[in-house]
C-alpha cells in the first residue's frame, strides 16, 4: 500500500451527499420548485423549506444552497452541508435567477470569543486557543460570525468587537 497524502482536502465539496449536487442542479436546469429540510443548528430540529433555486455557490470553500425562499418571500442563502431530504416539484420556479448579481459582505473582522470546552467546534477550529481561555479568530467574515455565534448562543459569547456582540444581541432579540 502506499503510504498516507501529506494533504487531504476536508471541505464541504467532499463532505457533501452527492444526492444534494445532483437535486439541485436538476431542479435549476429544469427551473422546477423544491422543498427541503433546513437545519441552522444542530441542537435544534430541521425545518422544511419551499425554495425557486437559482444554483450552488462556493464561498471560501463553503457551498452554498441561493435561490428565493417562497415562505419568506425573499432571496436566500443555505449552507448546503445543514440541507438535507431535497423533493423536487412539478410546480414551475416563479421567481427565475436575478440578473444582477447578489453581493456578499467581504467585510472581515478580528474577534475574541468564549467558548465553553468541547462547544461549537466549527468556531474553535476557525480560532486559535489563547492562554487566557478565549478563542482569537482572525479576519473571520463578519456575517458567517455574527450569525455562527448566534446560533451556539448562550454558550458562546463575542468580547470584542463590541459591534459584533451586538450584532448577536440584534439577531437573537429578532428571532425571540
Amino acid at each position: 500500500l502506499a503510504g498516507a497524502p501529506v494533504y487531504t482536502a476536508v471541505n464541504d465539496i467532499t463532505r457533501l451527499a452527492p444526492e444534494i449536487i445532483t437535486s439541485v442542479l436538476a431542479a435549476v436546469r429544469n427551473q422546477v420548485r423544491i422543498t427541503f429540510s433546513y437545519r441552522a443548528n444542530p441542537a435544534i430540529e430541521p425545518v422544511r423549506r419551499v425554495m425557486d433555486p437559482w444554483g450552488l455557490v462556493n464561498r471560501d470553500s463553503h457551498i452554498y444552497l441561493v435561490g428565493f425562499d417562497v415562505d419568506r418571500n425573499a432571496p436566500r442563502v443555505f449552507r448546503a452541508l445543514r440541507v438535507s431530504d431535497i423533493k423536487r416539484s412539478h410546480d414551475p420556479a416563479e421567481h427565475p435567477n436575478p440578473t444582477e448579481s447578489v453581493h456578499y459582505s467581504e467585510e472581515k473582522v478580528n474577534a475574541r470569543l468564549v467558548i465553553p470546552e468541547g462547544q461549537a467546534r466549527e468556531l474553535m477550529d476557525a480560532g486559535e486557543q489563547q492562554t487566557d481561555g478565549t478563542v482569537l479568530l482572525h479576519k473571520a467574515d463578519k456575517d458567517w460570525l455574527v450569525r455562527t455565534a448566534a446560533g451556539y448562543a448562550p454558550e458562546v459569547q463575542v468580547v470584542e468587537p463590541a459591534e459584533v456582540r451586538q450584532e448577536v444581541i440584534s439577531l437573537l432579540r429578532r428571532a425571540a
